[in-house]
């Protein structure tokens, strides 16, 4: 207000002087429109600067110490355009490139300076990876900049996917329970395998012993098999009573399983351990020796071999026949013909073939 007042003060002095000096215009002067010759004291835009202050005296808004705003002028007469401007945005620096600027590095300018955005979301501006719009992976480091540390990873980011733990058997439950996450480690109450088959107990799981109790509890899908606790049980095969050494432990017996394991052939059901000994070349009893103490069979001398030996005949007691002795009878009527035997079929041979008494 004071340099307003002053303004029209220093005008009104000068008009004066220049009637006082020259009431009659100038040579060449023709009382024309010329501006050219109007004194510099003169404010035409009245914002209380003259013409020789004011850098613009058309422009009211324009003269020193005016606000200097963003709109391309030289508000404040200073000799420079939009500096210090006060509705100038801030800019922050991004310095990795990312598009996201740091919070703590900041101007303001009208424009937009190289390497500054309008935004201070990054958290780390000196790495581009880390950023608002980018995905957390398992690192140590809050890579979408929302104050958590590998928080809701992928598993291409290096996650590892666990399923809920109910029992904490460190085996995730299978069994009605789907609850499953990606993280980066696994904390207690969640497991690496969904395979528990009862995620309420946490005696029953993959590899846990099985004990006579009627639960499957190592989750294999029969109970009570291959228990730590129960039997041991031999399958028979030939139904002799006795088993061979495939064997399982049961809390009872399966289906054409025993309690004896020590058959020592388990197809032949007359070879088990306490059988009795037979002439079959066989170790009927299992103590290792065959056809010993066995009942002995009667050969007899069988000169052609037709199997009947001759009327007192020779004997050998023995469970094979050896050499001549191959007859297991002696009614032979004639030991040196082989067509001539006990129950021999008759021929017109005029021999007695069958030793009937009665030739042909």
């Amino acid at each position: 207000m004071y340099a307003f007042i002053l303004g029209l003060l220093i005008s009104c002095v000068h008009v004066d002087v220049v009637k006082e000096g020259n009431d009659q215009p100038q040579t060449g002067d023709t009382g024309s429109n010329d501006t050219s010759g109007i004194p510099t004291g003169v404010d035409d835009d009245g914002d209380g600067f003259l013409a020789s202050q004011d850098c613009d005296d058309a422009d009211p808004a324009t003269f020193p110490g005016a606000a200097e705003v963003c709109n391309g002028v030289d508000d404040d007469c200073d000799g420079s355009v939009d500096d210090g401007a006060s509705d100038a945005p801030l800019w922050f620096l991004d310095g990795d490139g990312d598009g996201y600027g740091d919070p703590n590095g900041f101007l303001s300018s009208c424009a937009q300076p190289y390497r500054y955005v309008s935004n201070q979301e990054d958290c780390d501006d000196t790495d581009a990876a880390v950023r608002p719009d980018t995905v957390e992976t398992c690192n140590g480091v809050d890579d979408d900049c929302d104050g958590s540390v590998d928080e809701n990873p992928t598993v291409a980011g290096g996650g590892i996917t666990v399923y809920i733990d109910r029992d904490h058997d460190h085996h995730g439950g299978a069994q009605g329970y789907d609850e499953q996450i990606v993280v980066c480690e696994a904390e207690e109450g969640w497991a690496l395998e969904n395979d528990d088959c009862d995620d309420a107990n946490a005696a029953t799981h993959p590899g846990a012993v099985e004990i006579c109790n009627a639960v499957d509890d190592d989750c294999d899908g029969s109970a009570d098999d291959h228990t730590v606790d129960g039997n041991v049980y031999f399958f028979d095969g030939d139904g002799d009573g006795f088993g061979d050494n495939l064997n399982t432990a049961r809390c009872n017996a399966p289906p054409g399983y025993i309690a004896f394991g020590t058959d020592c052939d388990d197809t032949l059901y007359n070879v088990y351990p306490g059988a009795p000994e037979l002439c079959d070349l066989l170790d009927n009893n299992c103590n290792g020796t065959p056809d010993e103490g066995a009942a002995l069979n009667t050969w007899y001398f069988d000169n052609d071999h037709d199997g009947a030996g001759a009327p007192g005949a020779q004997v050998q007691m023995s469970c094979v026949s050896t050499g001549n002795y191959t007859g297991l009878t002696e009614d032979d009527c004639d030991d040196v013909d082989a067509s001539v035997y006990v129950g021999a079929p008759e021929l017109l041979d005029r021999k007695d073939n069958d030793c009937d008494g009665i030739v042909d």
